[in-house]
This record gives C-alpha cells, sequence and structure tokens, in this order.
C-alpha cells in the first residue's frame, strides 16, 4: 500500500508543550487520552495537560531550572506523559533511560547528562539509588512513580505536583531550533551508547510529518493507539506519547511487552492501530496463541527501528 499526503504547507513556530497541547482537533478535557491497557484506569487530555503544568510549577519550587536534566527511569505508565511534558514545559531536558540497564549504565547517563532528578519505578528503583549514588545525587532528588513511600523514597506526586498550575517557558522560532528538549540514548552498537541531543523542533516537525501522513487515516474521535514499544526510545517517544497527545488520539499504555498480555489489550481496548517492531510481528505470524484473542478491531500495523523482510511485509 502505497501512502500520499498532501505538502506540508507551514511548520511550527513554538516549543513541543505549545505546539502538543495546541488542540488542532479541539478535542474533549473529559476524553481518556492515556489509557492503563491492564487496569483500564486512565488519565484525561486535560489531566495530562494540567498536571503537566503543575509538575512545571512543582519542579520550579524545587530547583529545578531551565536547561537542568531529569531522568525518567522506568516502564512505561499512564502518567510518563505527565514527567515528560512537565520538564519540557519547565525548560528541561528530559532523559528516559532503559529501565534494564545496571547501576552502572545509568550512572554513565546521568552522568554524561548532568541529571539532576530521577524518577523511578517500583521495580527500577535499587537500581536508581544506586546509579544516583554513584553520580552524587542526593537521595531526596530520588522520586516514584505511584502513590507508596518505598525505603524513605517519596512518590513524585507528593513532591513535584503543585497544587496550582504554573505556564509553559515560550519558545521563539530560533529558541525552539536550539533548546534541547530530549536526551534519548542510542544502542551503543559501535562503541559506547551516546545521547542523542533532540531540539524542540526537532519533535514539533516530525509531529506535524506525522499528523499530515495520518490525515485521514486516523480517527480521533474512535481510533486508539497501542503503547507497547518502550516509551525511553525516541520511537515510542515520538509516535506514541507525541502523537497522541498532539492528536488527542487515545493511547492504551503497557508498561512492556508481553504477548498473551499485549493480544488482551487488543481485544479489552479495541485498539486499532498498532506500532510495533519487527519480532514482535514475527510472533504474531508463528504463535498459536494468536488465534484465541479477537484482534478484528486493527486496523493498521506499523513496523519501525528495523526492516520487514519479504515474508513477513
Amino acid at each position: 500500500m502505497v501512502f500520499v499526503a498532501e505538502p506540508l504547507t507551514s511548520m511550527p513556530q513554538v516549543g513541543i508543550w505549545h505546539y502538543v497541547f495546541s488542540n488542532p482537533n479541539n478535542v474533549s478535557h473529559d476524553k481518556p487520552l492515556m489509557i492503563d491497557g491492564i487496569t483500564g484506569d486512565y488519565l484525561t487530555y486535560g489531566q495530562v495537560k494540567s498536571s503537566s503544568l503543575r509538575f512545571r510549577a512543582g519542579l520550579h519550587k524545587f530547583g529545578f531550572k531551565k536547561g537542568d536534566a531529569l531522568c525518567l527511569f522506568s516502564q512505561n505508565k499512564v502518567d510518563y506523559a505527565v514527567v515528560m511534558f512537565g520538564t519540557v514545559a519547565a525548560g528541561g531536558a528530559l532523559t528516559p533511560a532503559n529501565p534494564a540497564y545496571t547501576a552502572k549504565e545509568l550512572h554513565y547517563q546521568l552522568e554524561q547528562t548532568k541529571s539532576k532528578i530521577i524518577i523511578a519505578s517500583a521495580e527500577t528503583l535499587a537500581v536508581a539509588l544506586e546509579a544516583a549514588k554513584l553520580a552524587g545525587i542526593p537521595k531526596s532528588n530520588v522520586l516514584l512513580f505511584g502513590d507508596s513511600e518505598i525505603d524513605g523514597v517519596r512518590p513524585y506526586t507528593k513532591v513535584l505536583l503543585a497544587d496550582q498550575e504554573m505556564e509553559a517557558v515560550e519558545y521563539t522560532y530560533e529558541e525552539a531550533c536550539n533548546t534541547v528538549a530530549y536526551l534519548c540514548f542510542s544502542s551503543g552498537t559501535t562503541g559506547r551508547s551516546k545521547g542523542v541531543m533532540t531540539s524542540h523542533m526537532n519533535i514539533a516537525s516530525n509531529l506535524t510529518q506525522l499528523a499530515q501522513h495520518t490525515k485521514g487515516t486516523v480517527d480521533v474521535a474512535t481510533d486508539r493507539y497501542l503503547g507497547v514499544l518502550p516509551f525511553y526510545h525516541i520511537y515510542g517517544l515520538t509516535c506514541m506519547i507525541h502523537l497522541a497527545a498532539f492528536q488527542g488520539t487515545a493511547l492504551v499504555v503497557l508498561p512492556r511487552f508481553e504477548l498473551a498480555s499485549f493480544l488482551k489489550a487488543i481485544e479489552t481496548h479495541r485498539v486499532t492501530f498498532c506500532h510495533i517492531v519487527p519480532p514482535i510481528f514475527i510472533l504474531l505470524a508463528k504463535d498459536p496463541s494468536v488465534t484465541k484473542y479477537d484482534l478484528s478491531s486493527v486496523r493498521y500495523f506499523w513496523s519501525g527501528a528495523a526492516p520487514l523482510s519479504k515474508e513477513l511485509s
């Protein structure tokens, strides 16, 4: 199938937060946006937007300054977007880390990015604390997803989610082109892993391309994306969280890929679009358990990160 889109007529002139929440499709603030694929809990469009500005305010009170970096060290979460958009709204750079990292690997990323704060999950906390100690980051600057305190480490919602919102930092076009928003790390196949400096305009321009590419294909009101690929990777970061928020398309979030939960989420939430990678295609083609689930809602599988073989495509 050949996809054809109209030429782009204009490019964004603002930073990520203002562009993402410009709401070009007039999405209701009550619409579920980030949906937990396992529990069914969700954050609405309005909650993600408001909470990101409350997070921005909390960072300001915490002493986080424009240009500082925050490390997000967790599996996919429904409020990953809150931390992500809140950090860029504060003028900071988000550096998402692979939750499978060892303390030594995470320490390297913390050191390279000069991260001031780490937000971890219960599963990654022990490694986060060890890496923070190596990097000289105080334990008080290590925070958690979730509602419970663990070993003296507090939930970020109790520390960085202020009662009031604070306006997002605004950028001129030139500033948006030259200000780093994300520091995702490469896989390190040709040497040490490297932080890729991704600007506000890099993301905003890519969003414009993606929105144009999917125009007439995605029905924002009814379609649902599946967020199963890791959000710490630029593929998941851009094509899932950013695109879903920009369009207002619901994103069903899974913490990681497991075939059974992947298939169950599609069936339960009537997912229509799946961003996946070739190894998942191979499983779908060969695993007999696939036939036990109703996947009839899916209209498109989008593959990236590596080429598909002729047999699969």
